[in-house]
């Protein structure tokens, strides 16, 4: 029988000491409460976080793997998920699980924004500047206008390089008749 006291008082617990930036210590109340409880999507969410913070990168993308089958519903997850995936160097994996978090939150601008830098990165510059005009939008709609204008300055980045690989190189001889 699950002690749901129990559980919800180590959940807070780690909580509490997360908040406090006592990692190892949130960590360990997660994990404990997890040892009661091995149901609970909020815990196995909150110990990713934790050790997403810690630097621990396959232990947390391996937590909130869990996290998400207990609730495949959260957005948040995904991005998190996809953003130390991207940092792991699974490109292809992020992308996906990026698109996947914003087909649960259309307007998360969040995900927009790495899944449009991420596209970048891989080379789709078509792809990147729709996705990342479209996180421009969110955030403006959001009105957080200080990431749009990040975002506008990215934007123009991309255009000014794709312009500059679009053109053929000019040659400097000149033809006389």
């Amino acid at each position: 029988m699950i002690d749901s006291t129990r559980v919800a008082a180590l959940y807070n617990l780690g909580l509490a000491l997360y908040e406090q930036g006592q990692l190892e210590d949130a960590i360990a109340a997660y994990q404990k409460a997890i040892n009661l409880d091995s149901s609970n999507a909020n815990v196995y969410f909150n110990l990713a976080i934790a050790l997403q913070q810690q630097g621990q990168i396959e232990p947390a993308i391996g937590t909130y793997r869990q996290a998400l089958l207990l609730d495949p519903k959260n957005a948040t997850a995904y991005n998190n998920m996809a953003n130390l995936l991207a940092i792991h160097g699974q490109a292809s994996e992020a992308i996906s699980v990026y698109r996947q978090a914003i087909r649960l939150n259309p307007k998360n601008a969040s995900a927009y924004y790495n899944l449009g830098v991420s596209l970048y990165n891989q080379g789709d510059i078509k792809k990147a500047s729709r996705v990342l005009n479209r996180a421009h939008n969110e955030y403006r709609e959001q009105g957080n206008i200080e990431q749009a204008e990040k975002i506008e300055q990215l934007m123009q980045q991309i255009s000014q390089k794709s312009s500059q690989t679009a053109t053929p190189p000019q040659s400097s001889a000149t033809t006389s008749n």
